[in-house]
């Protein structure tokens, strides 16, 4: 039996462990925490002395058989629920980072996030350390601050719609990918290769109307010429397979297809299909 277990026993009855975290007090069965007992608190009961105990909390009262943290009362919300489900969430206004770094002081591994908030934390962290967020160009100019922080709650908007909705796993994971050219390397990839087809359209374009590119046929009339037009037709299916995917993993369609600019692409396309 440690230290904490007789601290608690002491007049308690219960067996109710008492936790001031941030200034909020909880009160929770001690079974409870040592369901866990790789974690803070789980450790924190098998403790055999007040030197063990300190290392594990700021300070400790064996009076009130309380142990006080000096953390965020508003993340260990999600802490405590897990110790009583099993299931790690979290909250959809927390920075990721910083409830990263209080579940690793608490001792929580993220492999117990559930199903729901799994794949969101995930994306939303990975998300934003691919960011390009440079010092050397911060030194250069000052950073915009509000840019960054609209981008940011627009993605935020923008995922969130995807809870719920059919395959969202895959349709969110393709779609960031394909409209932040900053988020990964796979996301600079198919934003290069995008940008390649739309120059190889344009540099096909202007060849097809350059006299002395033009072909004629036996009666010297001008004809289309072969390569140009296997070429334009590469092209066009590229575009064309570029935008069915983005408006079916889009998370909202009808805001997709709004988009001043996805109007534009179709209407480069459909003349194609129209001829």
């Amino acid at each position: 039996m440690g230290y904490g277990h007789v601290l608690h026993r002491r007049g308690n009855q219960d067996d109710q462990v008492y936790l001031n975290v941030g200034g909020v007090r909880h009160e929770v069965a001690e079974e409870t925490l040592l369901r866990f007992p790789n974690t803070r608190l789980g450790r924190l009961l098998c403790c055999r002395s007040d030197e063990a105990i300190l290392e594990l909390c700021d300070d400790y009262s064996p009076a009130e058989r309380e142990y006080y943290f000096d953390r965020n009362p508003h993340i260990f919300v999600s802490v405590i629920n897990f110790y009583r489900t099993g299931r790690i969430h979290i909250m959809e206004e927390v920075c990721v980072f910083s409830f990263s770094q209080e579940i690793e002081y608490w001792g929580i591994q993220e492999l117990y996030f559930g199903e729901c908030c799994s794949h969101w934390f995930q994306e939303r962290k990975e998300y934003i350390e691919d960011r390009d967020w440079d010092i050397q160009s911060d030194e250069v100019q000052p950073p915009s601050m509000d840019s960054s922080f609209e981008e940011l709650s627009a993605l935020d908007k923008d995922l969130e719609k995807f809870k719920g909705a059919w395959c969202a796993k895959v349709r969110s994971y393709v779609w960031i990918r394909l409209e932040d050219p900053g988020h990964s390397l796979s996301s600079k990839i198919i934003a290069v290769a995008s940008l390649a087809v739309v120059l190889t359209s344009i540099v096909a374009m202007c060849v097809h109307s350059m006299p002395e590119f033009q072909v004629v046929d036996e009666n010297e009339r001008p004809v289309e010429d072969p390569v140009l037009a296997i070429l334009e037709v590469v092209c066009i299916i590229c575009f064309s397979a570029e935008f069915i995917i983005r408006l079916v993993v889009a998370p909202s369609p009808r805001k997709f297809l709004s988009n001043t600019l996805n109007i534009i692409d179709v209407a480069s396309i459909l003349p194609f299909y129209v001829t």
